[in-house]
């Protein structure tokens, strides 16, 4: 799914409690952040099983590199505590199409509309970004999300397919449907 960011629908405003991102003096929050993709990464819905990066991988991920945009990663949270987050990261350096890495929200705060203002915030500081589309998957079975990202203006791109593992013989793979 993609959303071009000038789509009027995800010009809504979100309130302030949202609108904390990796940069803004929250250095202290990245490991509590962590924290959070470690928890929910593993109730994401998919037809595999889904591990939790480790934090040096989560890090060059979401807050290194060419490709990261640490200004569009933005934090929710309850007081103190970080009860979710989403992340983006560029399709190379000065790219100006993205992918939402991950919007999670940990279980007690599901379901309070949490994920779609993180969403909404992050759109907003990837427009500032320079950002123009940006793309992010999610299996058929994570219903949920799916929901959130069409109210929010994304559209579905064509299939794709993904193979993995190494071919049965040193020949050609047969490509179904060809």
């Amino acid at each position: 799914m993609a959303i071009h960011i000038e789509h009027p629908e995800s010009t809504e405003q979100i309130e302030a409690e949202f609108r904390y991102s990796f940069e803004q003096d929250t250095e202290s929050l990245i490991p509590a952040v962590f924290a959070v993709d470690t928890e929910v990464s593993v109730d994401v819905p998919s037809h595999g099983t889904n591990e939790p990066m480790t934090y040096e991988n989560w890090s060059r991920e979401n807050l290194e590199g060419p490709g990261a945009l640490p200004e569009a990663c933005v934090i929710a949270l309850e007081g103190d505590e970080v009860v979710g987050y989403t992340a983006l990261r560029r399709y190379g350096a000065g790219s100006p199409e993205a992918e939402n890495r991950l919007t999670a929200v940990r279980r007690p705060w599901r379901r309070r509309g949490i994920a779609s203002a993180l969403k909404r915030a992050q759109i907003e500081a990837a427009r500032t970004a320079g950002i123009e589309t940006i793309s992010t998957t999610n299996d058929e079975l994570n219903v949920g999300m799916r929901g959130v990202n069409e109210r929010l203006g994304y559209e579905p791109e064509p299939e794709r397919v993904v193979v993995s593992g190494r071919p049965r013989s040193n020949g050609p793979v047969p490509v179904p449907g060809t």
